[in-house]
């Protein structure tokens, strides 16, 4: 396969990611323009030398950028939306015989935006039921490593799981090592769940590049969030973590979610319970259509720049009531960050760590008790700590959402992640250190993408994340190492 005449930006053309803690080098830094390009490059071995790695908005803030010596290939021009299908396909019922169903799925190349997703699948009517905090994530990004968000409702598949893009994804196709298509499907040949897909899902990337991807969407469904607003004092560790708990199971009774803020810095913690507005009728909303863009803009601004503003708190009055309820009728699409914000100026940087929901209340109180002796002892405290809950689909074979086995009391995972508004801060560097240890010793799970500094840690723990066997072509020493580390 001869490579056809690219434009090469040029060698030794150095990038970083978006929170500016990874700058990395790679020998050839390519814009490619479609399939074949990308076939023609990969199959290149003697022009286009090994790790081959993909990158679209460059959002992780770990070193799973770098490239140095490599190839990069800047995937941007591959952006498209095709539309949107009915599937049909057969799956295997409890008496071993087949049953066709049908999922409605988008199709989409990998560097289209989950914002750009999610508007797309809302011009028709239908929604993803992952709604990205971060809207300029890309689909071709985040299918094969950590996402989290508190959905809502049903998942369009019925047992792949609720709140992570790797549980919206039906099929994607992707280059393999010597440059061949190959296709992924999500039910093999017998109507069972595939496992050599459910590998690819937390492969980092190691064994192909993604190029086509379908992903389940839904009928719209409209939500209802009422937002709950509570000041913090000494010793509110333990009913924190209660009200957040409780909230929580009870919307999940109606197939709802929380997310929940928990302010160190600004004095306050924030709590939205989200249930589909079906599952919790006549609750009136009268300033929904006033409150909403309002809202929208302010959430974008705290997640963004890190910035829960204190004055905020005096809407604790209010809290829970029908003043601070929205009515939707969808989840918001993701937020479009800025894309390049400087140094000087205040950013969003997070580590992510995951743990079963049987736990909630053991991790939360202490984990606000840990920040609360560091800050006594060593004089910081992140900005705030952030709670999300995921429904597992007992299929996953690495990290934060693998279970051997989904019980009836233990379906959800949790996700605790200390926030920053300082990337490059060392004393969050020194913080995350000593808190990465205490998750471990918690039986927390990390991300290679999304936990910043886990390379400090021992290898071991971060191998927890990744699954399936590496090819050399696509794999940066940041990754190999922990696949290492699993031997």
């Amino acid at each position: 396969m001869t490579p056809p005449k690219e434009k090469l930006i040029k060698d030794h053309n150095a990038f970083q990611n978006w929170m500016k803690t990874t700058t990395t080098t790679p020998l050839k830094l390519i814009h490619v323009r479609s399939v074949d390009h990308i076939q023609a490059v990969v199959a290149s071995t003697d022009k286009y030398p090994s790790p081959i790695r993909p990158t679209g908005s460059i959002l992780s803030h770990t070193d799973i950028h770098s490239n140095d010596g490599g190839t990069t290939l800047l995937m941007s021009n591959m952006n498209k939306i095709y539309g949107i299908k009915t599937h049909r396909y057969a799956r295997k019922r409890d008496d071993g015989t087949k049953k066709v169903e049908e999922v409605v799925c988008i199709e989409t190349d990998p560097c289209a935006t989950l914002r750009e997703i999610q508007l797309y699948a809302q011009k028709y009517g239908y929604e993803l039921p992952f709604s990205a905090e971060i809207g300029l994530a890309t689909v071709g990004g985040t299918i094969f490593v950590t996402s989290k968000d508190s959905s809502i409702g049903k998942s369009p598949i019925y047992g792949s799981g609720l709140g992570d893009i790797g549980s919206c994804v039906f099929s994607f196709t992707v280059v393999d090592e010597i440059g061949n298509l190959c296709q992924y499907n999500l039910f093999d040949e017998h109507g069972e769940f595939d496992m050599d897909f459910q590998s690819m899902l937390d492969s980092h990337g190691t064994q192909g590049i993604a190029v086509k991807i379908f992903l389940a969407v839904r009928k719209k469904v409209p939500v209802t969030i009422d937002i709950h607003i509570a000041e913090r004092f000494g010793g509110d560790s333990s009913d924190i973590a209660h009200c957040i708990y409780n909230t929580w199971r009870n919307a999940s009774s109606n197939d709802g979610n929380v997310f929940a803020a928990i302010g160190c810095q600004s004095g306050f913690w924030w709590l939205e319970e989200r249930i589909p507005t079906a599952n919790k009728p006549n609750q009136q909303a009268p300033l929904s259509r006033v409150l909403s863009p309002i809202l929208l803009w302010l959430k974008n601004y705290i997640f963004e720049r890190c910035h829960m503003i204190s004055p905020l708190r005096w809407l604790s009055c209010l809290s829970g009531s029908m003043w601070l309820r929205l009515k939707l009728d969808s989840r918001p699409a993701g937020f479009s960050y800025n894309k390049d914000i400087p140094d000087n100026e205040r950013k969003l940087s997070f580590s992510n760590c995951a743990f079963p929901t049987t736990s909630f209340v053991d991790v939360v109180t202490e984990g606000l008790d840990f920040v609360r002796a560091y800050k006594l002892k060593y004089g910081f405290e992140p900005h705030a700590l952030a709670t999300i809950f995921v429904e597992q689909s007992g299929k996953r074979l690495a990290g934060g959402y693998h279970r051997k086995k989904v019980s009836k009391e233990d379906t959800h995972t949790f996700v605790f992640d200390p926030v920053h508004q300082h990337p490059k801060d060392p004393e969050w560097h020194k913080f995350l250190d000593s808190f990465h240890i205490w998750q471990r010793q918690k039986g927390g799970v990390p991300s290679i993408t999304q936990s910043f500094r886990i390379e400090h840690q021992d290898l071991a723990w971060g191998s927890l994340a990744v699954h399936g066997k590496p090819s050399p072509r696509f794999t940066n020493n940041f990754i190999q190492q922990f696949f290492d580390a699993k031997k």
